[in-house]
């Protein structure tokens, strides 16, 4: 998945913002580094403020808040969008300040940023390993593939409309094209020379691709805003680039979280549901009440799956004013914990 566009949208119409995930923010690198580990959040602020912040919560339940800003004397930057993990060091798109900043993760200090030019607008982020990650421009519509230690932009991809969040399968790299509310496909490109394949059409809005466990891919669409057109879940078939199967869910679909590699939860209005990927049904209507995370509107932020323990985080922005707290769910949907967090909990990474 900051103040996103899609989320402007959102308001707009008064129905619930987009929510993010981390299931493919990290990445395992051969090189044995250091680790991050905790929980990572990043606070996308107020968009155009100026005022993207970082909370991490060890596994023994201490937040820290503010902890660039603290360490650096410096803000992270403007709306804040997602974090990827390599090792000790984070990767975080910071899209209002068409940058990505390198973190060291232990200590919280900056390491440099990619700049990657006017508009470049980072969205979502995927590392392979230390040579090659990519990044979605959501205003340049491109993917920018990057050396991450080596902090530099090796090639620039072109794409569909406003491409938002990405997923590697079968040797190639699916990117859902937003749009911003208008985008009903997924382009796909050959990682062996960075060509593109063509696009796969699939529903409207289309914000993330992911990958189950047995390979099978799948494209999250919102729908319009308005209502008048439902989101929903399209199967991909990689060999013939095209849509297979979908479910098509009453509502508007969140950004996805895999848990367990086959379940996808979503919000969906004021609640998170959950799909079965392998029979593309929907498995719980409402797994958790958006009102259990956020008493106020109802809405949820962000999720994020920790595999080890089965846990699921989810973001509460309160009232968009106000800093937010992360609420800790076990994997029946209980309650068991609730963190204080900045303002606007976008992005949710647990590491170990």
């Amino acid at each position: 998945m900051t103040v996103r566009f899609s989320h402007i949208i959102a308001i707009a119409f008064s129905i619930a913002l987009l929510v993010g995930c981390d299931e493919n923010s990290t990445s395992g690198d051969p090189v044995d580094l250091p680790k991050a580990e905790g929980v990572y959040v990043v606070n996308e602020g107020g968009f155009g403020q100026n005022n993207s912040t970082i909370t991490h919560v060890a596994f023994d339940g201490t937040a820290t808040q503010n902890a660039y800003q603290t360490k650096n004397g410096a803000t992270l930057g403007d709306t804040g969008n997602d974090l990827a993990i390599l090792g000790y060091k984070g990767y975080v798109a910071v899209n209002g300040s068409n940058k990505i900043e390198v973190v060291d993760l232990l200590t919280f200090e900056s390491l440099g940023s990619i700049d990657l030019g006017a508009q470049g607008s980072p969205r979502e982020i995927l590392i392979v390993d230390s040579t090659e990650a990519f990044v979605t421009g959501s205003f340049v519509n491109k993917v920018f593939v990057i050396s991450p230690y080596e902090t530099t932009i090796t090639e620039e991809i072109e794409v569909g409309a406003n491409p938002e969040g990405m997923a590697i399968a079968d040797d190639k790299l699916f990117v859902a094209n937003s749009g911003f509310g208008s985008g009903t496909t997924v382009t796909v490109i050959d990682l062996s020379d960075y060509s593109v394949l063509g696009n796969v059409e699939v529903g409207l809005n289309a914000i993330d691709v992911v990958v189950a466990s047995d390979g099978s891919i799948y494209s999250v669409c919102v729908g319009a805003w308005d209502g008048s057109r439902d989101g929903g879940v399209y199967k991909i078939d990689p060999a013939t680039l095209t849509a297979v199967d979908s479910l098509i869910v009453t509502g508007n679909l969140g950004e996805p979280c895999l848990v367990a590699g086959d379940d996808l939860l979503a919000t969906n209005g004021t609640k998170v549901i959950k799909i079965d990927l392998a029979t593309l049904t929907v498995e719980d209507d409402e797994f958790v009440a958006g009102l259990a995370v956020n008493s106020l509107y109802g809405t949820v932020y962000s999720i994020a799956y920790d595999e080890t323990t089965g846990e699921i985080y989810m973001g509460n922005p309160k009232d968009y004013t106000q800093d937010g707290e992360v609420v800790v769910f076990a994997p029946d949907g209980t309650e068991t914990a609730r963190y204080a967090a900045g303002l606007n909990p976008g992005t949710i990474v647990v590491a170990r």
